[in-house]
C-alpha cells in the first residue's frame, strides 16, 4: 500500500544480505530491477549482485560478481578457486586505517574485511560467513549464515538472523530470529 512510484525503475541496497523470499517481495511490489552490493566504507563497492544472481538466494548462499581485485586467503596466503579463506580487496579509493590516535597505520594498498568466503571457477565470490562469528555446539563449528541462509530459502521467510547463546552443557547453541 502507499504511493504509486512509476519513475522507480531500480532499487540498490546493502548490508546483510537479504533472503529470496524478501527479494521477490520487493520485486512484486515495486517491479523495480533490484541490485545488492558487497561494498565497505573503507574500500567502496567491491561485489554486486543482480537478476540471476539474486535468483540463485533460493538455492544457497549469497553471490556477488567482483568489481574490484578479490583474493581468498589462508594464512595470508592466496588460495586456489574454490577453497576457502579470508576476503582481501584492492581499491583505488581505499583510505589509510585508523588506529584509534591522531596517527594512521600504512595500508598495503588491500583491505581486509574480516569475511570468509569462496571465489569459483567463474570468479563469483560465495559467502561463508564472518571470520570471527562461530558458532561452537559441542565441538561441532559453524557459521551462522549457514543456518540464516537455509532459513532464508523458504518461501515464507523474509529475514532469518542466528546468534550463538552460552549453553552449561554444549558451549553455544544457534537461536534463530526470523521474519515471515
Amino acid at each position: 500500500t502507499g504511493i504509486p512510484l512509476p519513475s522507480l525503475t531500480s532499487i540498490q541496497f546493502g548490508g546483510a544480505s537479504m533472503g529470496y523470499a524478501a527479494i521477490q517481495k520487493l520485486r512484486s511490489r515495486f517491479g523495480a530491477d533490484l541490485m545488492e552490493e558487497y561494498a565497505s566504507t573503507e574500500a567502496s563497492i567491491a561485489g554486486v549482485a543482480a537478476g540471476g544472481l539474486l535468483d540463485l538466494r533460493q538455492f544457497g548462499p549469497p553471490l556477488f560478481a567482483p568489481v574490484l581485485p578479490v583474493e581468498i586467503l589462508d594464512n595470508g596466503i592466496p588460495v586456489p578457486v574454490g577453497r576457502e579463506g579470508t576476503v582481501r580487496i584492492r581499491s583505488p579509493s581505499l583510505g589509510s586505517p585508523f588506529d584509534g590516535s591522531l596517527k594512521c597505520r600504512p595500508n598495503d594498498g588491500w583491505f581486509y574485511p574480516g569475511d570468509l568466503a569462496v571465489l569459483n571457477e567463474r570468479r563469483y565470490l560465495f559467502f561463508k560467513g564472518r571470520a570471527d562469528d562461530v558458532i561452537n555446539k559441542s565441538g561441532v563449528k559453524f557459521y551462522p549464515i549457514e543456518l540464516e541462509n537455509a532459513l532464508k530459502c523458504h518461501s515464507q521467510v523474509l529475514d532469518a538472523a542466528v546468534i550463538a547463546w552460552p549453553h552449561p552443557f554444549h558451549g553455544q547453541v544457534p537461536i534463530a530470529f526470523v521474519t515471515c
